[in-house]
């Protein structure tokens, strides 16, 4: 069973009404979604409108840096298809939900041409983000300095 937390529950139903100034109790929760390494993800639905809601998990900044994500996030909403946020903070993220299938279940070599589209459209809207985000070099950093203090715990 997924894990499901009634705070994180509350949380993200008291986000999405606030943001969206859709009543509380009119903010269902529909489900667990498998999400990433670095937050819970759950489905919401209110108005006949449906929700993603990321909330960040302990130790999420070993993944990445939130701070260079939400930058990305508010330069990209302009373009579309992609999820557009509703609301962005480091700890809770929520955005429309986009009806398909997710991203992990995607074959990308299917998507080539739409993706490659996606990505000429990006780098043709002139934006320029804070930092390079390279997440494979900044786990390999943490990964680094996490081996480095163990080692430094046991006497050699």
């Amino acid at each position: 069973m997924k894990d499901i937390s009634l705070l994180n529950i509350i949380k993200a139903k008291n986000a999405i009404s606030k943001s969206t100034n859709i009543k509380f109790k009119d903010v269902k929760y529909v489900s667990s979604i498998f999400g990433g390494m670095s937050n819970k993800t759950y489905l919401f639905e209110a108005n006949d409108k449906k929700y993603v809601v990321h909330i960040s998990t302990k130790g999420y900044d070993l993944f990445l840096k939130r701070e260079t994500e939400l930058d990305a996030l508010d330069k990209l909403k302009a373009l579309d298809n992609i999820q557009k946020p509703v609301y962005l903070s480091e700890k809770l993220r929520i955005f429309e939900y986009i009806d398909g299938s997710s991203m992990n279940n995607l074959k990308y070599q299917d998507y080539y041409k739409e993706i490659s589209e996606c990505f000429h459209k990006l780098h043709d809207s002139n934006k320029l983000f804070k930092e390079d985000y390279k997440p494979f070099e900044f786990i390999e950093e943490n990964i680094k300095l996490l081996n480095c203090e163990l080692d430094d715990l046991f006497v050699k």
